[in-house]
């Protein structure tokens, strides 16, 4: 059984988002279905906008054997160093890891979809091995506003094609990064203390598992619903108030060590629907985010 993860925001978050996660999700749960692939798929909603869990209910409502979690804006003003950034999509997807009871779990993203090469590694996945990151190399932009029925049609609108360069195979890593959970608890996760930005964090995992003595067993193509605003295409890359941080190097100062409370453990969780949690604090929280990005000088990291 394989827990497939996803992060997002019920706003505009990189523009037309709940679109694109429902038809991701639909097309990627019918194709795995197909294939006979065993899995379920698990949405974490961070900074909930107005508290309400839409999206998160929305999901469970349209995915079958889907489950997932409500991160309220509490949460983020506590951990979050940059009042640029409303989601940390990584700190996101902890909350997932930390909870999951699957053997094995795939990170990716909402405008991700799978071909028949993710189906090949994902249907191997009694044979993958600990300590090994199983990543594609490519990644294929396609035209987006489609009602993709079949895996035929995605390479018959690829736009653009873009390759991962090993060892680490960093390149889009976050849309495919699946490895066993035994892995994901021994590197745990995807690194926090990284609270001012929350790009190359995927990249970070890569040199992570490496950095542990890992390994990282790369193949095949996804395919990734091509968006304006994704941060290959976005005008604000690059920039110190860009909504996603400053550009850092994810390789410096590996490997790291996450909190024993990573995956925001000092909570409790509160069902609000059904298969739906919200992350009830257990802890007193900072009240508000800071007013300035607290971003270390060039230098400090």
């Amino acid at each position: 059984m394989i827990l497939i993860v996803i992060a997002g925001r019920n706003d505009y978050h990189g523009g037309g988002f709940t679109a694109r996660l429902l038809t991701s999700a639909t097309f990627n749960s019918r194709v795995l279905t197909a294939a006979k692939v065993p899995h379920r798929f698990c949405f974490v909603e961070w900074n909930s906008f107005k508290q309400s869990g839409a999206v998160a209910k929305l999901f469970v409502e349209r995915i079958p054997n889907s489950r997932a979690y409500v991160v309220d804006p509490m949460w983020h003003n506590h951990v979050c160093d940059n009042p640029n950034m409303v989601i940390m999509e990584f700190f996101a997807k902890n909350v997932a890891l930390r909870r999951c009871e699957e053997p094995v779990v795939l990170c990716t993203n909402a405008d991700v979809l799978f071909g028949a090469d993710v189906l090949r590694i994902l249907g191997n996945e009694s044979q993958m091995r600990d300590g090994v990151l199983y990543r594609t190399i490519g990644r294929f932009d396609v035209h987006a506003g489609i009602e993709y029925s079949s895996i035929d049609q995605l390479e018959l609108n690829v736009t653009d094609r873009r390759y991962s360069d090993p060892p680490a195979y960093t390149n889009g890593a976050g849309d495919f990064q699946c490895m066993t959970t035994v892995t994901w608890r021994e590197v745990k996760g995807f690194d926090e203390g990284i609270r001012w930005a929350k790009i190359h964090k995927d990249a970070r995992l890569c040199h992570q598992v490496l950095a542990l003595g890992g390994s990282v067993s790369a193949s095949g193509t996804c395919y990734h619903m091509y968006h304006p605003d994704s941060y290959i295409h976005n005008p604000k890359r690059g920039a110190r108030d860009a909504p996603w941080g400053p550009e850092w190097d994810a390789r410096h100062r590996l490997p790291y060590t996450n909190p024993e409370n990573w995956g925001l453990t000092d909570s409790r969780l509160e069902e609000i629907a059904s298969n739906v949690y919200r992350l009830v604090p257990t802890i007193p929280l900072r009240a508000k985010l800071p007013d300035v990005p607290l971003i270390p000088k060039p230098g400090e990291w």
